[in-house]
């Protein structure tokens, strides 16, 4: 077990440190309060908690580092200008080196560290950096992308190629939400003996978010649960041609999606994406009494795109 100090003021910084310890298979955990001066009393802080080491996150530039010893603490530390991710490698790689210094007759288990590439410095081999975190891209605070979609739903209506943006913030690791709206590009027309409408439709959406960490270099996988709303424009006009009139129609929805993504580089990806969602109620088009088409019981839509990720 590994302690984190200051990760509230520097959540990026502590995000991060997370992902690099998980790769050690080092469970971390939060450490309230300052840490002292004294390094008879950090020994005591690293017994009492029962931890391998202590990170205290000194400023989103520092990591300083200390790792319980029979020789007594080991201290060490890493200040870079670069961003907080490469920051949380650097200051990983410290401590694996300070673990695996240690002699067999410690009482830290060092089978638990699984054996990863050593990171040099980046002035000194700056490639080595990001080869290193491009295993972990993709997984930043924020994620913003546009889509072109085909949505379908049975009850009368041809399928419609949409337009579809969306904005994602991921606040833990693990879990975020995100926001989405569908955009129709062309309308639907619908005929029957009593007149013809046009017909568009609309989808906006609020999705609780999930993603599991994945360290390979390519692939990342998400999924989402929601609820929102589907709209229906409609435009009609009788069979004589002689009157017309324009109307909505709104209904709730609930969906669910699964998305893939093809990381290209540190922060673009392509998005590929399946959406299954209901209205509440099914949105009809009518005619007088007539209904010539419903539309949103239930619907389907297929998307890809791209996405760009990152930290705020």
């Amino acid at each position: 077990m590994v302690g984190l100090v200051g990760s509230n003021d520097n959540s990026l910084v502590a995000q991060h440190l997370r992902v690099e310890l998980a790769t050690l298979h080092l469970e971390s955990r939060p450490i309230r309060g300052a840490p002292s001066s004294s390094e008879v009393e950090i020994a005591q802080t690293l017994k009492e908690q029962k931890l391998l080491a202590l990170l205290w996150i000194e400023s989103s530039q520092k990591v300083v580092i200390w790792v319980n010893s029979p020789q007594g603490v080991i201290t060490s530390s890493v200040q870079t200008t670069d961003t907080a991710r490469v920051l949380a490698l650097q200051a990983a790689e410290s401590l694996r080196a300070s673990l695996r210094a240690l002699t067999p007759t410690s009482d830290l288990n060092d089978t638990k560290l699984r054996e990863v590439k050593s990171i040099p410095s980046k002035t000194s081999q700056p490639q080595t950096v990001k080869e290193r975190t491009d295993a972990f891209a993709g997984y930043e605070r924020w994620q913003l992308g546009v889509e072109g979609a085909i949505l379908y739903s049975p009850g009368g209506l041809h399928a419609f190629a949409a337009l579809q943006p969306r904005l994602s913030l991921y606040p833990w690791k693990h879990v975020g939400v995100g926001i989405f709206g569908s955009f129709p590009l062309h309308a639907s027309q619908v005929r029957n003996e009593m007149g013809k409408a046009s017909v568009l439709p609309y989808l906006g959406a609020i999705e609780l978010k999930w993603r599991p960490l994945m360290s390979g270099k390519i692939w990342r996988i998400e999924a989402g649960l929601g609820m929102g709303a589907i709209a229906l424009h409609m435009r009609g006009q009788d069979s004589e041609g002689l009157a017309g009139a324009t109307d909505w129609a709104t209904a709730p929805a609930v969906l669910t999606s699964v998305s893939l993504r093809a990381l290209l580089g540190e922060n673009w990806s392509l998005q590929m994406r399946v959406i299954v969602a209901s209205a509440l109620v099914p949105l009809e088009v009518l005619f007088v009494e007539s209904k010539a088409a419903s539309w949103g019981v239930p619907l389907g839509s297929a998307s890809w795109g791209f996405a760009y990720s990152f930290d705020g």
